[in-house]
């Protein structure tokens, strides 16, 4: 199964999932999506515009399903990178020192990313929840840099 296949086949279970279960099944594919699952949200939400114009369901149901799932599917992406980071923090540092003084360029290129990331990171954050590629993805690094869990939420 290619690529292609793949993406085809996930949006159909995610039509199938909508027209089904009606504002749960946009609240679980909102969550899919959010918590890194590759498909276009944008499907789910055309979708829900069909449901909201045949009379299926509500606009403010299918609008709160759709937060509910986002905001909960960015928090176990964030959770999760929280609990990777502080890993990969401390078996950085481990490997960082036991390579003595002269460490490998690819720590000094971590450092820096970590260093940029610690200087704009919750703007980062915020400009990343606005596109579809990066809002899918930007709640593990989130979590990694350990960003205030309450701004998280709000942005």
């Amino acid at each position: 199964m290619d690529l292609t296949e793949l993406l085809v086949l996930l949006q159909e279970l995610c039509g199938n999932l909508i027209s089904r279960y009606g504002a749960w099944g946009v609240a679980a594919a909102m969550l899919a999506e959010s918590a890194g699952v590759p498909f276009v949200s944008s499907v789910v939400l055309f979708t829900a515009g069909g449901m909201i114009l045949s009379g299926r369901a509500s606009f403010w149901t299918l609008f709160f399903a759709s937060t509910a799932g986002i905001i909960l599917g960015s928090a176990i992406s964030y959770l999760i990178g929280y609990m990777v980071g502080s890993v990969g923090r401390v078996v950085g540092h481990y490997l960082n020192r036991s390579s003595g003084a002269s460490s490998s360029a690819h720590f000094r290129a971590l450092s820096r990313v970590y260093d940029f990331m610690e200087r704009y990171g919750i703007y980062s954050i915020f400009v990343g929840q606005l596109w579809g590629v990066t809002r899918t993805f930007i709640s593990f690094p989130a979590g990694a840099m350990k960003m205030n869990p309450l701004f998280f939420i709000l942005y």
